[in-house]
């Protein structure tokens, strides 16, 4: 019995050990990410964002115009997830992808099932920062599911290249846009898998990109 007790001791301490391990990691970085709000009719929409992690707050920019910014102020939670996935990054940033997710527990919102770890937050505030919010958020949920592999030189390319895309009108044109994909075409082909490659074809016909 004490032996036991030791035990499940010992295990408590190495998890609070690693949990700290993973904030002491996020603090002050700033992680592109998908974030998972709910529309009004109950719905997950996927959209990405480059938040900051710090200890138990998250801040992230949404243009006011955004559906995201729209879903958070009405509902004031949402999740984000960190996947190595460039493919759900890409599609969450351009388009209204239909992912496979799950229910999450304390938010009653929903996670991608792709997701290394994914994070629920409730929104604390939304700042006014001119055609923007600045969200900061309180963490109140940390869930790890897999391993993170990381990425690969296609997949940073290619998330790239879909910031790029995602700005075309604001501050990027279509042809800077097909210009950096085309520049780095030869790269992205010798090091994507075959999760990359459907990747980079939906960035070409996003952007009507003529290449091979």
């Amino acid at each position: 019995m004490y032996r036991s007790k030791l035990i499940y001791k010992w295990v408590n301490i190495e998890m609070i050990k690693f949990r700290n391990k993973i904030i002491q990691e996020e603090k002050e970085v700033i992680i592109e990410a998908v974030l998972t709000t709910l529309n009004s009719d109950k719905t997950p929409h996927f959209s990405t964002a480059g938040v900051k992690l710090n200890a138990d707050i998250v801040e992230f920019y949404l243009y006011k115009s955004s559906k995201t910014a729209e879903n958070l102020i009405n509902t004031k939670k949402g999740v984000i997830n960190i996947t190595d996935s460039a493919l759900h990054i890409v599609k969450s940033a351009l388009s209204e992808p239909d992912f496979e997710v799950h229910k999450t527990a304390d938010t009653n919102c929903f996670y991608l099932k792709n997701s290394c770890r994914y994070l629920e937050f409730n929104a604390a505030e939304a700042a006014e920062k001119k055609e923007k919010y600045l969200i900061r958020a309180d963490i109140i949920s940390r869930n790890n599911l897999r391993e993170y592999i990381g990425f690969n030189r296609a997949s940073n390319l290619l998330v790239e290249a879909a910031v790029m895309a995602s700005r075309i009108g604001i501050s990027c044109s279509s042809e800077e846009a097909r210009n950096f994909l085309q520049k780095n075409r030869r790269i992205i082909i010798k090091t994507a898998g075959a999760a990359e490659i459907k990747c980079y074809n939906f960035l070409k016909k996003y952007l009507k990109y003529p290449g091979g």
